[in-house]
């Protein structure tokens, strides 16, 4: 074999539905806020949100549809569901998805 040659051909599986990419995206941010309890243990708790729905056109990108800020989880997340039932996909990307979903409450 020579090289950068391989011994075998590509074998490509072929994509389906669940592949595609999702049409929406969420883009979340949590802010915090430290509670000062006087030990030296650290908490944090939620102290607002902002979230940004865009779209993906293939022929554009990414296309903003709307954004807004939450000042309780109850609210963004009210917010969530009702941008995830009316979406066909959605996918929630956050630059630190563990410490966000837990000060947002999401597995609550």
């Amino acid at each position: 074999m020579k090289t950068a040659q391989r011994a075998t051909g590509w074998h490509w599986l072929p994509g389906n539905k669940a592949s595609h990419r999702p049409k929406y995206i969420l883009f979340l941010d949590v802010e915090s806020v430290m509670d000062q309890d006087g030990s030296n243990l650290r908490t944090y708790s939620f102290n607002r949100a902002a979230v940004c729905l865009c779209e993906y056109i293939k022929t554009k990108g990414l296309v903003k549809v709307d954004s807004a800020s939450f000042d309780s989880t109850e609210a963004l997340w009210r917010a969530i569901t009702i941008a995830a039932s009316d979406a066909e996909k959605l996918l929630v990307v956050s630059h630190n998805i563990d410490q966000d979903a837990r000060l947002s409450n999401v597995f609550t």
